[in-house]
């Protein structure tokens, strides 16, 4: 009912009934109290919403970049309590992580093919008026997002989301506009620290995500700036001799394209 009338396909009133309906559910128990008898009830609608804004993202996303505002932060990303919830509230702080591991995918299904609508973003400092431009929220939010994805790396303990938050820092890394933005400090920061996710001991599927982020930087075009002086520095020549040794093992990684 929300994808169809009849044998035509509505999409112009797709993303409005999608935010009205999702928005709040995603958040019911991560930005309010339950009590224990609608505990599992809370879990179904945030996990349902979830999984319907990454299918509408994903088949309809030039629809959906209209409500970008509404699903990705464009300020305040590590606050726990936001005055407007997003998508990243509920990776960051929800306690379930198969709903943290559905916010995420939601976020990846928003970036998907995102490259011509970020390539708009600039560096202008939002200020508080009753307009902000579009090119100013698009930088903001990809600063916030970097940042949120940086933290959620940080500290997630659930290997199936670690692996599709490194996944959505990739596909974000790839469709920044890296030679408009003074960005390039979040990946180069990423890329400084996965020593340890690169080790033949962890788990494949974060190896190989891991590794995408590293292809993902290498894909920027233009060179991302900064890049190849990192990788000629002490850190940048550690992260290389993990690649090495991880080629040298026996353990075959998967690297996702994505």
């Amino acid at each position: 009912y929300i994808l169809h009338e009849g044998p035509r396909i509505v999409t112009h009133h797709i993303p409005t009934t999608l935010i009205t309906v999702a928005n709040p559910l995603l958040f019911y128990g991560v930005s309010t109290k339950i009590t224990p008898q609608n505990e599992n009830l809370a879990v179904e609608l945030r996990l349902a919403a979830g999984a319907l804004i990454a299918v509408v993202a994903r088949v309809y996303p030039k629809a959906m970049t209209s409500q970008w505002g509404y699903l990705l932060p464009d300020h305040a990303v590590t606050v726990q309590r936001p005055f407007s919830p997003t998508l990243f509230t509920a990776l960051l702080y929800d306690p379930l992580p198969s709903v943290r591991l559905m916010a995420c995918l939601a976020v990846h299904c928003l970036l998907e093919d995102s490259r011509g609508y970020l390539s708009q973003a600039d560096d202008n400092q939002a200020v508080i008026a009753s307009y902000t431009p579009l090119s100013t929220q698009l930088g903001c939010m990809i600063h916030e997002m970097y940042t949120g994805l940086n933290q959620v790396i940080a500290k997630e303990q659930d290997v199936p989301t670690l692996t599709m938050a490194l996944k959505v820092f990739g596909i974000l890394t790839v469709n920044t506009p890296h030679f408009k933005l003074s960005v390039s400090q979040h990946p180069l920061s990423l890329l400084a620290t996965l020593q340890p996710l690169l080790q033949p001991t962890q788990d494949r599927n974060v190896v190989g995500a891991a590794i995408s982020v590293v292809a993902a930087a290498a894909a920027v075009p233009k060179q991302m700036p900064g890049l190849q002086e990192f990788l000629c520095n002490n850190q940048g020549q550690i992260l290389l001799g993990n690649l090495n040794t991880l080629l040298a093992q026996n353990t075959h990684c998967t690297v996702s394209a994505e």
